[in-house]
């Protein structure tokens, strides 16, 4: 539950903890890199053109771990433990377990992991909005953070309208090819 708990957290709630964690002087990072002894990191993270999308990665990837964890838990609960018994009669080690069923078994799981993931980086807007509004120097800025600022803070909704049908264009794309890219069934890649 502890696990799982962030993925049905508000993103904005999450990027707000994040920010204060990441904060200058009195953040919860700064605190820690000081009692370590790191204490010249006195700069916030997201307000390096360096750091700040790779601050903001840490919180997506903290938020969605434990949705990721669940399905390939899923993927491997779903595994017969018959392929195991007759791999390991046959004299196979746990690398060859691992490599010859649980990963061709798995594929599905992963498929669907790599397809959510990539559709919601992509679209990735609040969490982005939140902590950074696409700064400092758009270092953080993304398609959607992009699009609401052309659409809000310069007025140009046409503009924005067409990139927001570009987005989903190459949403659409990007599934339709990772759809024909993980589209083995299981059965056809180990034997």
């Amino acid at each position: 539950m502890m696990f799982f708990a962030p993925v049905v957290l508000s993103a904005v709630g999450v990027g707000s903890v994040w920010k204060w964690i990441y904060a200058p002087y009195f953040g919860l990072f700064t605190n820690i890199a000081a009692i370590v002894g790191l204490g010249d990191v006195y700069s916030s993270l997201l307000s390096s053109q360096a750091t700040a999308l790779w601050a903001i990665m840490g919180a997506s990837v903290w938020r969605w771990a434990g949705f990721n964890t669940v399905i390939y838990l899923a993927g491997l609960q779903s595994i017969s433990r018959e392929y195991y018994e007759a791999a390991m009669i046959e004299g196979a080690g746990g690398v060859r377990r691992f490599l010859y069923i649980t990963w061709p078994l798995l594929l599905p799981y992963t498929y669907t992991v790599v397809l959510l993931t990539t559709m919601g980086t992509l679209r990735i807007f609040d969490m982005m909005w939140i902590m950074t509004q696409g700064g400092p120097a758009h270092a953080s800025e993304t398609v959607a953070t992009y699009i609401f600022t052309t659409a809000f803070r310069f007025q140009r909704a046409g503009y924005a309208q067409s990139l927001a049908f570009i987005l989903l264009a190459l949403v659409a794309l990007l599934t339709l090819l990772l759809t024909l890219a993980l589209r083995k069934r299981p059965n056809e890649i180990s034997g």
